[in-house]
């Protein structure tokens, strides 16, 4: 929020720093920032790699 109480988005930079022990909720976390491209992700590659399997494509 600003100072007049309005709620505005962040439009700066983020860069989101991981290691080979983040896992579990932050690997979710991590997953909007990737896909959106809204974040630099600076670090090792991740702990359980779950969010890879979530994004399979499969048909019906």
């Amino acid at each position: 929020m600003d100072p007049t109480g309005e709620n505005i988005p962040y439009a700066g930079k983020v860069t989101i720093l991981v290691d080979s022990f983040t896992g579990s909720a932050a690997e979710d976390f991590v997953l909007p920032f990737m896909d959106n491209a809204r974040a630099v992700i600076i670090g090792e590659r991740r702990a359980n790699q779950c969010f890879e399997t979530l994004m399979t494509t499969i048909s019906l």
